[in-house]
C-alpha cells in the first residue's frame, strides 16, 4: 500500500505515525481510534475518491493523505482535529441567489433540534450553486457562522466516508443533493482543550538553571587567576561541584529507570 502526503501541517514526527497507520488499515473508524490512543484528540477523518471541504482546523494538525492499493485508484484521506479556542480565517462574501430552487434536499440525518434553523439551512442548501463544490463549502460554512461563530465543518462530494469523534457534535447535518447526487455533511464541533505541563516547563527552568550554573563554573576556571576577587572566581569550584552533582544524579536516575525498565520487561 503506497501513501503519498499531499499537503500537512502536522510535525513530522505526527506525519510519520500517521502515515504508518495509513499502511495498516484504511478503515476510518480504526485509523480514528489508533490515532486517539496515540494522541489522544478529537481526531476527525474523511476518506473518498472525490470531495471538497471547507473545515475548522487546529493549528499544525491537519493532513490530506493518498494512499493507493495495488491495481485499485487512489483515496485521499484528510484527517484532522478541531480548534478549542476562536481563531482568525477567511469568510467568504455572504450567498446571494435569488433564482428558485436548484437541487432537491433530502435529509438523512439531522441532530438540529431547531425546527426554524434546520428550516433555513435547507433552504438555502436547495438554492447552493454545487458546480465548483470548494466554493460551495465556503459558502454554506459562512451563512452558518450566521447562527453560531467558528468550529463549522463542511464537506460536500460522492461516494465519501466522514467519521466524527466519538464526542457528540453539537449539531449535525447529512443530507443529499438528488439533481447532483451529492452528499453533504455539515457539523459543528470544538476542539479539545489543550493542558499546559508544567513539569515540562519545570524541567525546563531546571535545564536553563543548570546550563547557566555549569558556564559560570566553567567560565570561572579558565579565566580565573590566583588573586581574582570576582564573585565567580571565589565560587567557581561550588558551581563546578553542583554542576557535576547535577550531571551524575541525572545520569544514576537514567541508568536505573534503564535497567527497571529491561527487569520489567
Amino acid at each position: 500500500m503506497n501513501v503519498r502526503v499531499i499537503n500537512s501541517t502536522f510535525s513530522k514526527e505526527t506525519k510519520e505515525s500517521i502515515i504508518q497507520v495509513l499502511k495498516q488499515t484504511t478503515d476510518t473508524v480504526e485509523i480514528r481510534d489508533i490515532l486517539k490512543r496515540l494522541i489522544p484528540d478529537l481526531w476527525v477523518v474523511v476518506a473518498g475518491k472525490s470531495f471538497a471541504y471547507s473545515i475548522s482546523r487546529a493549528t499544525k494538525s491537519s493532513g490530506l493523505f493518498g494512499v493507493t492499493k495495488p491495481g485499485e485508484k487512489e483515496v485521499k484521506f484528510l484527517i484532522y482535529t478541531p480548534p478549542h479556542s476562536d481563531f482568525s480565517s477567511f469568510i467568504p462574501p455572504p450567498f446571494k441567489n435569488d433564482e428558485e430552487s436548484t437541487s432537491k434536499i433530502t435529509t438523512v440525518k439531522s441532530t438540529i433540534k431547531d425546527k426554524e434553523m434546520l428550516d433555513e439551512i435547507i433552504s438555502f442548501l436547495s438554492k447552493a450553486d454545487y458546480k465548483d463544490t470548494t466554493k460551495a463549502c465556503e459558502l454554506i460554512k459562512a451563512k452558518l457562522i450566521d447562527y453560531e461563530d467558528h468550529f463549522w465543518h463542511v464537506f460536500i462530494g460522492k461516494d465519501f466516508v466522514c467519521t466524527l469523534p466519538q464526542a457528540e457534535p453539537e449539531y449535525l447535518l447529512y443530507v443529499k443533493a438528488k439533481e447532483s447526487e451529492l452528499d453533504i455533511v455539515i457539523f459543528r464541533q470544538k476542539g479539545v482543550k489543550r493542558e499546559v505541563k508544567w513539569t515540562g516547563i519545570l524541567t525546563w527552568v531546571l535545564y536553563v538553571c543548570f546550563s547557566f550554573v555549569l558556564f559560570l563554573g566553567l567560565m570561572g576556571l579558565i579565566k580565573c587567576h590566583e588573586g581574582s576577587t570576582s564573585w565567580v572566581c571565589e565560587h567557581h569550584k561550588s558551581l563546578l561541584y553542583i554542576a557535576l552533582s547535577m550531571i551524575m544524579s541525572k545520569g544514576v536516575k537514567t541508568i536505573v529507570a534503564k535497567f527497571y525498565k529491561v527487569k520489567q520487561s
